[in-house]
């Protein structure tokens, strides 16, 4: 829910990596976001999920839409076997 309202971001994708690892795309409204910007969302997010979480963020053009058409907010590499 960090993203929904956030008036500089049009769109966004979290990717989870790994347990600790999530690489997050957004696509900007503007291209004048300053770096602190970044830094707080991914500090806000540590705060939710861990100090072990690496919080990778990128500013992208585009995020691709999958053949289905639907926009996933969030993708993970990880199996069932990984959570027990």
């Amino acid at each position: 829910h960090l993203f929904y309202g956030q008036k500089d971001i049009q769109q966004f994708q979290v990717h989870q990596r790994t347990l600790n690892k999530l690489d997050i795309s957004v696509v900007l409204t503007g291209n004048d976001i300053p770096p602190p910007f970044f830094d707080s969302l991914g500090q806000a997010i540590r705060e939710r999920l861990g100090p072990q979480v690496e919080v990778n963020i990128h500013a992208v053009s585009e995020i691709p839409v999958p053949p289905n058409g639907k926009h996933r907010f969030t993708l993970s590499d990880l199996t069932p076997d990984i959570l027990r």
